[in-house]
């Protein structure tokens, strides 16, 4: 699966509705209520000062909370936020996008890009794994691809049950020139490969750990993987040496993970950027608390004893407009490239009228997006209407198609539709209520996610507007995120795994009926989006609601052929999301922002104080405080 921006690169999800962001740094935007792109001045009159800039030192302690525990500390297995959140401040990764998505360094300190097929990568010289393992070196890389991506991408043997290999389908050979450097060629040519998330966030452990259960795979032991998670070096975070700012010193699950300042750590010094990067990171002890109460976190964020709760916990969207009160907090609005959206079971357990496309569309006029945004979610979401962001370079506003916003917003005309398209499946208008071939009046089920009150609020919303508007009674169930996904939104394959598609939507359904489901977040990869098939079409791996193109369309073939032309690609993707915008396989309802807080002694890096644009947060390392509030 791809994976999170952040201050210490590590994966984003495809499922999970937050950008991953560790230590202090950010993955977005900034700004106030006025100027989304520009942060507080010192002349603000919002009572809070910007601390100095010049007063860089090392601080004893950084402390920062988690709604929830991590899942799984083997890299290979990392798949959610709170996970990744902590192992990204033991290991960085192979480098991260600045705020004009390009390169910047991590492990690796250049890539070269030959014709957009061939790709040389070269590490850094004096990067050094733990429990004696030495020098990080290409070799690695050529095995990590070897004996564990190559396996799972290309060979179908994913051993490891690595979360992410699907990524690295698009390379064909993976090889070391010499100790620092090593050459990847991609099947096919991209001018973006840089860009996709691939190499950019992947951590990888030393060889010499990891080929002796790949021996041992090979001889026919199917346990070897597991054995390789269950390793006391990987459970001990031994083999991280220099590889991240902090080096892991204890934790206490359910409670807190504690590192320490790593004394050795490769980026001190480096170029570019020397400067900020002199004494990094600068705080001496990094604690992850893990603080399930919602209320809790915001009663230790505004008496002190947190510094900060970044992307990875964000704060509430109905706790925004508290904590914009408090003094002694900066509020960060990042915002996010996941689309949340109500989405149409076109599936054999869902209602047959949404496999017709006005049907869909006439819901979807129903829903006003701005209420959503601005009344339910206080600001801290805006109006979605394809899978790519306004903000997206591929977002071509002439080729989509608006619901839910300004005259787009049509109850009466969604009612006028339906009463034209349902007769055909038996339904018809009785007065306000729509009835089916029975005489009652027909019953949906909408199901949503208990996160917190605006992802509830909102399914309430969705509930009243199809009640008042469409004369359809509405099945409400509300369900943990885990049910929401093994539940609704998996099928179960012939071989018992569940997928979010497992099959042919006559015959591949969910375990529980759903008609329509709100607050399923997919992250639309806006540097990157060629990927967009994996998500939508009827062959795509994510096309849980059974959705199909249109004669005529199939977006494999729409994006084929495009990789090695920028501008066709440009071109050609902007076709798929306008195809979107008008098919409504679900409704793009809002992108939400992460709206992140942090204590007023909290210093971005100079760039980012003077440059708060999409990617903001790539120098976090180098973020330091001006005192220590829990001295």
């Amino acid at each position: 699966m791809p994976r999170s921006t952040g201050q210490t690169l590590h994966r984003r999800m495809f499922i999970v509705g937050l950008a991953g962001a560790t230590g202090v740094g950010l993955a977005g935007c900034i700004g106030d209520d006025d100027d989304p792109d520009v942060a507080d001045d010192d002349d603000d009159d919002d009572g809070v000062e910007d601390p100095p800039e010049d007063e860089r030192q090392i601080q004893p302690e950084f402390h920062t909370a988690t709604e929830s525990e991590a899942t799984n500390l083997h890299q290979y297995h990392i798949n959610d936020v709170h996970s990744d959140f902590r192992v990204g401040s033991l290991m960085d990764g192979a480098y991260a996008l600045d705020m004009d998505d390009e390169f910047y360094p991590g492990w690796v300190r250049d890539v070269e890009n030959n014709d957009n097929q061939e790709y040389i990568y070269t590490l850094y010289d004096n990067l050094e794994f733990g429990a004696g393992y030495g020098q990080m070196t290409a070799d690695d890389w050529e095995f990590h691809w070897d004996a564990v991506m190559k396996q799972a991408a290309v060979e179908g043997d994913n051993w490891v049950a690595h979360a992410s290999f699907s990524d690295w389908a698009a390379i064909d050979t993976l090889e070391a020139e010499d100790d620092t450097t090593f050459r990847i060629e991609l099947v096919e040519p991209d001018p973006l490969w840089i860009q996709t998330p691939a190499i950019w966030g992947e951590y990888i452990y030393p060889a010499e750990l990891v080929e002796p259960y790949w021996e041992r795979h090979q001889d026919g032991d199917d346990d070897a993987g597991i054995d390789l998670a269950e390793d006391e070096e990987v459970l001990n975070f031994e083999y991280t040496g220099n590889l991240g700012p902090y080096e892991f010193d204890f934790r206490d699950p359910e409670d807190r993970w504690v590192a320490t300042r790593n004394d050795e750590y490769y980026r001190r010094g480096q170029e570019p950027d020397a400067d900020l990067w002199e004494e990094a990171p600068y705080f001496e002890e990094y604690t992850i608390h893990t603080i399930g109460e919602q209320s809790t976190r915001m009663a230790e964020l505004e008496t002190e004893g947190l510094s900060a709760l970044t992307t990875s916990s964000p704060i509430p969207p109905d706790e925004v407009p508290v904590v914009e009160d408090w003094d002694h907090i900066n509020m960060y609005n990042v915002p996010s490239p996941f689309s949340f959206h109500t989405s149409y079971n076109q599936r054999a357990n869902g209602w047959e009228p949404f496999r017709n496309r006005e049907v869909r569309r006439a819901f979807s006029k129903v829903i006003d997006k701005e209420v959503i945004a601005n009344d339910i979610y206080h600001g801290a979401a805006e109006p979605g209407q394809t899978f790519q962001p306004e903000w997206s370079e591929f977002f071509e506003s002439d080729e989509v198609e608006e619901f839910g916003v300004g005259e787009s917003y049509d109850p009466e005309g969604a009612r006028d539709i339906l009463e034209e398209e349902l007769p055909q499946y038996g339904y018809e208008y009785d007065g306000e209520d729509l009835l089916d071939e029975d005489g009652n009046q027909v019953e949906l089920i909408l199901v949503h996610r208990e996160r917190h009150s605006p992802e509830a609020d909102t399914g309430v919303y969705h509930a009243e507007q199809y009640e008042n508007h469409l004369g359809i009674s509405i099945d409400r169930e509300q369900v943990p995120t885990t049910v929401f996904f093994d539940e609704y939104v998996d099928q179960e394959d012939e071989d018992g795994n569940l997928l979010p598609n497992a099959g042919p939507r006559d015959e591949a359904v969910s375990r529980r009926d759903w008609d329509i489901m709100w607050s399923l977040g997919l992250n639309t990869f806006p540097r990157s989006p060629l990927a967009v098939d994996i998500f939508w079409g009827e062959q795509a791996a994510f096309n849980y609601m059974g959705w199909h193109e249109p004669e005529g369309y199939r977006i494999p073939e729409m994006i084929s052929g495009v990789g090695d032309d920028l501008d066709a690609m440009r071109e050609a993707l902007g076709e798929v999301f306008g195809l979107l915008s008008r098919e409504q396989p679900v409704n793009f309802t809002i992108y939400t922002f992460d709206m992140a807080g942090y204590h007023e002694t909290v210093v971005p890096s100079p760039e980012e104080q003077d440059r708060v644009e999409f990617g903001w947060g790539y120098l976090g390392t180098t973020w330091h405080k001006t005192d220590d509030p829990f001295a």
